[in-house]
C-alpha cells in the first residue's frame, strides 16, 4: 500500500511539476495583430520623428496555446511621414510605421506593417479652374487628415520568435 501511495505521490508531482515548466512558446512570423489607435493624430500637429501609440486588440496566441501578446499591450511606433494641406489643392497625409510591442515575457517584437491617412486631393480642379478661370484658384487649399483615436489596423510580427 505504501509502494501505491508513494507512485500516487510521486505521479502528482511530476505532474505538477511539468504543468510549472512551460516550454517556450513559438511566434511566427507573418502572425496577424490588430491593432487601434489610443489617440487621434492629425497631419496638422504630427511630424516625422514623432512617437505615436496603438494597443493591440485581441490576445495574440503561440504555438502551445498561450497568451503571448496580451489583449490592451500597448504598441509603439513612429511618424514617417507627415504633410499638412498646401495651397494648389494638395491635401495632407500622415504616415506611421517602425512598429514594436512587449510579449507577456518581455521580449520586444518588431511589427510589420505601415498606417496611414491622406485626405481627398483638390489638386485637379484647382489646376482646372485656375486655367479656366482665374489663377486665384491656385491658392486654394486641400484638405487635412487623421488618424482617429480607435481606427484599427492589422499589422504582422515581423520574424519568427521563441517566447
Amino acid at each position: 500500500m505504501k509502494k501505491l501511495f508513494s507512485l500516487f505521490l510521486f505521479t502528482v508531482i511530476a505532474y505538477t511539476y511539468s504543468g510549472l515548466c512551460t516550454f517556450a512558446a513559438y511566434l511566427s512570423a507573418n502572425t496577424p495583430v490588430t491593432v487601434q489607435a489610443e489617440n487621434s493624430y492629425y497631419s496638422t500637429t504630427v511630424s516625422p520623428g514623432d512617437n505615436v501609440q496603438f494597443s493591440v486588440v485581441n490576445n495574440v496566441i503561440g504555438s502551445n496555446g498561450a497568451v503571448l501578446i496580451k489583449q490592451g499591450e500597448i504598441v509603439n511606433a513612429t511618424v514617417i511621414k507627415a504633410n499638412k494641406r498646401g495651397r494648389a489643392g494638395v491635401s495632407g497625409n500622415i504616415e506611421i510605421g517602425k512598429f514594436y510591442t512587449t510579449s507577456t515575457n518581455g521580449k520586444t517584437i518588431p511589427l510589420n506593417g505601415t498606417v496611414g491617412s491622406k485626405a481627398k486631393s483638390k489638386m485637379g480642379l484647382s489646376i482646372a479652374l485656375s486655367v479656366i478661370i482665374v489663377p486665384l484658384f491656385l491658392l486654394m487649399h486641400g484638405k487635412d487628415t487623421q488618424i482617429p483615436q480607435g481606427a484599427q489596423y492589422t499589422l504582422y510580427t515581423a520574424e519568427n520568435m521563441n517566447i
